[in-house]
Parts: C-alpha cells; structure tokens; sequence
C-alpha cells in the first residue's frame, strides 16, 4: 500500500460524525453507532491520486475501516455500478451522498409521499468472503435503492497500531498547541495585570494631586470671598 501524501498539504475534503447503520445478515442484530466518515482525495509514493475514505469511531480506537481508490479501481466500479461521473469528480458527489444521510439521520420513520437516505455497513451474508461494504441507501415506502456501494477492508492489526501512533502523536501535538496557547495566555494576563496594577497606582496619584490642588484652589476662592466681604463692610 502507497504511503499516502497530501497532493498540496489540504485538509480531508470531509469529516463529519453520522449515524451508522450496521446491518447484519440477522436483521434483529442490527444496530446503529455514531463513526466519523472522512473523505481525502491525495496523491500516494507511486505518485497516483488515490479517493481515500475512513470509517472511525472517537470511543472506539479499534474500529477502523478504509478505502483506497485509485483511478483503474475507479473504471471498474464505474462499469460495475453504473456510475456516470468522471473520478475527478466522485468525491464531491460522495460528499454529497453523505451530507444527504447526515439530513435524515435523525428520521426513524420513511415518509409515506417521499424517501429518506441511510449509511449502512453490510457485511457479505456469504461470511466466508468476508467483504464488508459501505452503502449509500434509500428507504421509500416501496423499496431500498443501493445508490452507491463501496467495498471497504477493516484494518489489521499493523495498521491499527499505525492509526493509533498517529491519533497519539495527533493528541500529543493538540496537547503541546493548547500548552503553549495557555502559558502565552497566562503571560499576557500577567502583563496586563500587572500595566493594570500601574495604571491604578497612577491613578490614585492623580487623584491625591487634583484633591490637594482642588482644595487649595477652593480654600483660596474662600479666602478672597472673605477678603472681598470684609472690604464690603468697611
């Protein structure tokens, strides 16, 4: 497998929480859990661009699944599926598929006049192959529509060890950021209680001075109008 590089060091094209469908070959065992989906379109060590989508889940460090599509990958599932849509421009249509689920995740219920979309993980009924595929359905009230099929592989135990070195060293660099954020943070609080504690002593200052000055010029206005007074009289 290519060691994967960015093409021009961009985010993934998509990373968004959605609610997973994991469908089992006995319907009563399927459940539903919250993975991130992410979505890269990069350039590997053998310089091809590949479509990269991951399936991973924050509580759950060992679930991990990947696809890894390179342009002849593309031919055949375009041929096999139906799908009219150059490689260039597949990831944004995955985009779009999955931003439809994440509008009906919450919906439990098909409308009776309409559809609603689901991501599903649906492992092969015939266990020994063991394929496991991501599918982009919709519900009506008349059938499911597999619009997108995805064969995707859960990663091994190399490759989880691998994930998790990069989720730690992901963690450690977030960690030392948000340290050198707070102690940057602390020392300008620092500094500005400190020019705070100045400005106040200067205050105070002033203050004393404009009351001295104040009574001295009252005391001296009080003096005059006694001395004015005193010559009134005279």
């Amino acid at each position: 497998m290519d060691t994967i590089v960015s093409s021009s060091n961009q985010p993934a094209l998509f990373s968004r929480s959605i609610n997973l469908r994991i469908v089992s070959p006995i319907k009563s065992d399927d459940k539903s859990r919250n993975v991130y989906v992410t979505v890269e379109f990069q350039t590997g060590s053998s310089m091809q661009t590949e479509f990269i989508l991951k399936l991973t889940d924050e509580d759950d460090p060992f679930f991990l699944y990947e696809l890894h599509l390179n342009v002849d990958d593309f031919k055949n599932l375009k041929r096999d599926q139906g799908v009219l849509v150059d490689f260039n421009a597949f990831p944004q249509h995955v985009i779009d598929y999955l931003k439809l689920c994440i509008r009906d995740q919450h919906n439990e219920t098909t409308p009776s006049n309409g559809s609603r979309f689901q991501l599903q993980l649906v492992n092969d009924e015939q266990q020994f192959t063991n394929q496991t595929h991501l599918r982009v359905v919709e519900i009506s009230s008349f059938k499911h529509l597999t619009h997108l099929s995805l064969l995707v592989t859960s990663a091994n135990d190399h490759e989880i060890k691998n994930y998790l070195a990069r989720r730690l060293q992901s963690k450690t660099t977030d960690y030392n950021q948000l340290s050198n954020d707070f102690e940057k943070l602390k020392r300008e609080l620092e500094s500005t209680q400190l020019d705070l504690k100045e400005k106040t002593a200067n205050f105070q200052k002033l203050k004393l001075e404009w009351d001295s000055n104040n009574n001295q010029i009252v005391g001296r206005h009080m003096q005059e109008l006694a001395e004015e007074k005193e010559k009134a009289l005279q």
